[in-house]
């Protein structure tokens, strides 16, 4: 009777009717203190599979606007990768207009560009305050490097651009800066 009950309560929403029926089974099926009539009730009640309805192939609109969206995400990126870069390029240089909060971010950078790690705390390895100052370890990262965000807006371009899967794109080898490398020229290039 309570079996009934609780497929009944989901008659509405087949989807999630067969799902939950589903999910109840696979509890109880091994439970030793529920009585066997109540058990083969559970596995003798049939719902029926909701249908899978497989997504198709985005509209022209759709398509474009996932690509405005995707342009709009790499110029970002560049402009703040950019950005982040001349301002390391300044410290280094030793630029006397940095304003103490530029200088102080600029040393992080350096450091991150060097070591790929940030000053943190000798005894529990937190960040130090100059780092959350400067926005935190994430923010700071962001000023030199691709965000996840960053590459799947790439990927997305990139598939389009080459018609190769997402997986292909991904695994493709990728060609990065150096900082032991030479200084005069501190592009980024995909391979």
């Amino acid at each position: 009777m309570h079996i009934r009950a609780f497929v009944q309560y989901y008659d509405d929403r087949p989807t999630r009717q067969y799902s939950a029926l589903k999910r109840l089974r696979a509890a109880l099926r091994d439970d030793p203190e529920l009585p066997e009539e109540a058990l083969q009730a559970l596995f003798d009640i049939r719902v029926k599979k909701p249908e899978e309805v497989s997504p198709g192939a985005y509209e022209d609109e759709d398509w474009q606007a996932i690509m405005t969206a995707a342009r709009r995400d790499v110029r970002l990126a560049r402009e703040r990768i950019g950005s982040g870069r001349r301002l390391l390029a300044r410290w280094r240089g030793g630029d006397p207009s940095l304003s103490r909060d530029e200088a102080e971010e600029g040393a992080l950078l350096d450091l991150f560009d060097r070591t790929a790690d940030l000053p943190r705390m000798p005894r529990s390895g937190d960040y130090t305050a100059a780092v959350l100052r400067g926005g935190g370890s994430r923010r700071l990262a962001a000023s030199l490097c691709l965000t996840r965000s960053d590459a799947t807006a790439f990927c997305l371009l990139l598939t389009a651009l080459t018609q190769e899967n997402f997986g292909t794109v991904a695994n493709w080898p990728a060609a990065h800066f150096h900082p032991e490398g030479a200084r005069d020229d501190e592009r980024v290039v995909l391979v």
